[in-house]
């Protein structure tokens, strides 16, 4: 169950990068990087 939660906050920090490009600045990429990452690993233990 944490494993989702944590995923749903990630796409939250997506969602606000997107819609603060001047704040989040340089972070964005960074942002989507983790979030993907963590979907992989989320997407990869699911069987």
């Amino acid at each position: 169950m944490l494993p989702i939660l944590i995923m749903a906050q990630a796409l939250s920090y997506v969602g606000w990068a997107h819609t603060r490009c001047e704040t989040a600045g340089e972070m964005t990429p960074l942002i989507i990087d983790i979030a993907c990452e963590l979907a992989q690993r989320l997407l990869g233990s699911v069987k």
